[in-house]
């Protein structure tokens, strides 16, 4: 072959290799939205003028198309990282009152549907997986609010965080935070199940009351461990049913031990509250369950159209005297 040939062929290589990067390129180029504008005529006279082929041919067979430009909010930053290392774009608010230790009472509100759900984790400090699952579902709702249903969810993944602290189920002043509320039932006439002096003695108590006179939910989930059950106060027995089913878990109208001053007994019994007590299997890590416990959790926020939201009297409550 001539020299001139091996030129020609090479030539005609490289536009075959040209002509195919270009193809992978402009395949990348699919967004339509809004509008740098289109230089592809410019590029095409200057292509024309220089008499670059190349030029005219990248400019003809593939002209640019709009770009959309790239922009902070496009782009949400993590403004907080939960203790199971769960990165969330949305930030907690912060309850006016400390636990008794002075830490923080942090509390979420997503979505902005009509109904309201109050979902309450950690309690009792020792039960790590309460917390875990709680804090879970929090990482869920923030990535995708969808997921929420068209409810409003108030979250308060670590009601006793000195507890948790401290791997107790009491709180700081070795009060259990599920035997300090207001119930009929509450009974003070014992130290032994660590009722308080007085109903709602405990900041962190006066912070979930403070929840529920503020946001009036409709029903009221309290992750716990390691009973293994749904149980239910209140008129929630086909609510427990249908989170049973997600996580195997079973129903159980009873914890099998007395509970005076629990929140089962002031929401469930007292104020017809619809509310679940999520026993857990274990109390540390949730492990293999977790996917069942976040599917019971969820179909735990879905609007039950067979039983419409019973009329709360949240707005009518005082604020505890902290005494």
């Amino acid at each position: 072959m001539s020299s001139l040939s091996c030129i020609r062929a090479a030539i005609g290589r490289n536009r075959v290799r040209v002509a195919a990067a270009l193809t992978l390129a402009a395949a990348a180029c699919t967004q339509t939205p809004e509008a740098t504008p289109d230089l592809a005529p410019q590029r095409a006279e200057r292509g024309a003028d220089r008499g670059s082929h190349l030029g005219r041919h990248f400019a003809e067979r593939f002209p640019r198309r709009p770009r959309v430009a790239a922009t902070a909010a496009a782009i949400l930053p993590v403004v907080w990282t939960t203790p199971y290392g769960h990165g969330l774009t949305q930030a907690p608010r912060v309850h006016p009152e400390r636990s008794v230790e002075g830490r923080e009472l942090l509390y979420w509100v997503l979505g902005d549907g009509p109904e309201t759900v109050l979902l309450l984790g950690g309690i009792h400090g020792d039960e790590r997986s309460s917390a875990e699952a709680a804090y879970d579902l929090l990482a869920v709702a923030v990535a995708d609010p969808a997921a929420l249903a068209g409810i409003t969810l108030v979250l308060a993944p670590e009601v006793n965080p000195d507890g948790n602290a401290a791997r107790s189920r009491r709180n700081a002043r070795d009060v259990d935070l599920n035997r300090n509320f207001p119930s009929r039932n509450w009974r003070g006439d014992s130290s032994a199940h660590g009722p308080g002096t007085h109903p709602a003695s405990e900041p962190e108590t006066r912070f979930v009351l403070a929840l529920l006179r503020m946001h009036a939910p409709t029903r009221v989930i309290a992750t716990h461990a390691a009973a293994a059950c749904v149980n239910w106060d209140g008129p929630a027995e086909a609510l427990a049913e249908r989170m049973s089913r997600e996580c195997g878990l079973p129903v159980e109208a009873t914890i099998g031990y007395p509970t005076p001053g629990s929140l089962g007994s002031y929401l469930g019994v007292d104020l017809a509250v619809p509310t679940i007590t999520f026993e857990l299997a274990t109390k540390e890590e949730v492990g293999a369950a977790l996917d069942g416990v976040r599917r019971a959790l969820l179909v735990g926020l879905l609007p039950d159209p067979e039983n419409p939201p019973p009329a709360l009297p949240f707005a009518g409550l005082s604020e505890p005297p902290a005494r």
